[in-house]
């Protein structure tokens, strides 16, 4: 019974980087910047750059 409990302790362990969940950016910006701004290609390099997903609230 100790072998399995040290066993599945090791799996969590070993399994909990690839089921984490990625990290969000929420960022409070104004409607002109999402609408025509540069919001996509900022939002894009920065999702592909730090690995997270950038979230837009506009106002």
């Amino acid at each position: 019974m100790k072998r399995a409990m040290s066993l599945m302790l090791l799996l969590v362990i070993c399994l909990s980087p690839f089921l984490a969940a990625r990290e969000k950016i929420v960022v409070y910006t104004y409607d002109s910047f999402v609408s025509w701004g540069p919001a996509a290609a900022l939002k894009q390099a920065f999702s592909d750059k730090y690995d997270c997903d950038v979230e837009y609230v506009t106002a």
